[in-house]
This record gives structure tokens, sequence and C-alpha cells, in this order.
């Protein structure tokens, strides 16, 4: 698996770093992805799909996968909104392939997500947002996130939708010691210029990110079984 190179932003993206830790950002963002038409976003969608089939085992999350015994592996993926990519079919898949997955809700706000096992068929509801979610099945604990990633910085700094649920979750699964892999999930107009962005105190930085040009892993990233959390 080779590592995305360094690629310049999309125009707009190139702000002071000011502007780029500001809602100003986000709104940029989302405009570079709404206007994506919908064939260019099933199509980045279908190359997301492809990399994470070929590659999710030689990425990060493959240690965190593999290092699980006793159960099946649990992956944490999210039911899309307007513009994200829809990694359902692929969800699908893993679903018979020996995972289990499990979507994000908002149990409560201001504090970490809960994840709630999904599979094709699952009774579903909407939650927060207007985002559909898992109807009556159990909590779990996730193994590797995909996160949902609106910008993103070839250190794999993410930038989310303002809310904090996922910088919450991952540092409240830290601080409890488990181990997982973290994995942004965005689109190549997501990223960002280098040293555009200056992420806050609170960010959690991921393991990695995806998009449908590939993989953006951090140089000093330590994969090795010590290196894990």
């Amino acid at each position: 698996m080779s590592k995305k190179p360094e690629t310049s932003a999309p125009a707009g993206l190139t702000a002071t770093t000011v502007k780029n830790t500001s809602p100003e950002l986000r709104k940029r963002l989302l405009a570079a992805r709404g206007a994506l038409t919908v064939t260019q976003r099933q199509a980045a969608s279908e190359a997301i799909m492809h990399h994470l089939r070929v590659d999710l085992a030689t990425s990060p999350a493959g240690d965190v996968l593999q290092a699980v015994t006793g159960r099946r592996p649990v992956i944490a993926a999210f039911w899309p909104m307007p513009d994200e990519p829809d990694l359902r079919p692929l969800l699908t898949e893993w679903s018979g392939l020996g995972y289990d997955i499990a979507l994000p809700t908002i149990a409560q706000r201001s504090a970490p997500l809960v994840f709630l096992r999904w599979e094709p068929g699952s009774p579903m509801r909407a939650g927060a947002y207007g985002i559909a979610e898992p109807d009556g099945t159990p909590a779990c604990v996730p193994d590797v996130l995909l996160v949902p990633t609106l910008g993103y910085t070839g250190s794999a700094d993410r930038i989310g939708y303002g809310g904090g649920y996922y910088d919450r979750t991952l540092a409240d699964m830290a601080a409890r010691g488990l181990c997982y892999a973290a994995v942004g999930v965005a689109l190549s107009c997501a990223r960002l210029e280098p040293g555009s962005h200056q992420p806050a105190p609170h960010d959690v930085r991921l393991d990695a990110v995806v998009d449908e040009t590939g993989w953006t892993i951090p140089e000093a990233l330590d994969t090795s079984p010590d290196g894990l959390r």
C-alpha cells in the first residue's frame, strides 16, 4: 500500500491559520464538497470502498483487527449525510465476512458517542440531526472507527462538523486504555494545504485518512504492536 502523495489544496481552502480554525473553513469545505456532481460523489464512494477492501489489512487498522481474538472484530462506520461518501455496500459485505458493524448514536449531548450494532435489515430510526441509526440493537465497543471527515491535513489532523463528538469519543477510548484505530473517510477536496490549519488542543489526530485517491498515513505513526494504543 502506498501513501498518498502531497497535493495542493482546492481553490479557496488556503486561507490563514486563523480562518482555517473558524466556521469559515467548514463553510468552504462544505461548499467544495457540495460542488461535486452526484456522479462524481458516487465514483468517489466506489473508489474509497475499493481502497478499504484492498488495503485495510495493511493500514494501521489492520494491526488492531489482527489483535482481536475470541470474537468478531467490530468496525464502526457511519450512515451518510448528503454529500458524504456512502460506504453502505461495503458495510453489507463486511457484515457477511466475519465483522460486526456498528453505527454511532448521540445518547447524550456533549458526551462520547455510543455505537450500536448494525446488519443488513436492522430496524432504523432517525437520530440526532436526522441521521439514521439502529433502533433497539445492542451497544458495542469498536476496534476500528471509520470517521466522517470534512477536512484533513497530511498529518491526519481531522476537521469535523464542530460538535466535537468524535474527539470526545476517541479521547475517552484512549483514557480507558482501549486498543483502537481511527481512520478518517473523506473526499480529496477536503485535503488542506500543508501549514494552513493548526489543530486545537482538544483535537484528536487520526491514525490514517482514506479518500478516493488513496491513503494518507502520518509518517511518524508507529504501527508495531508496542506502538498501538
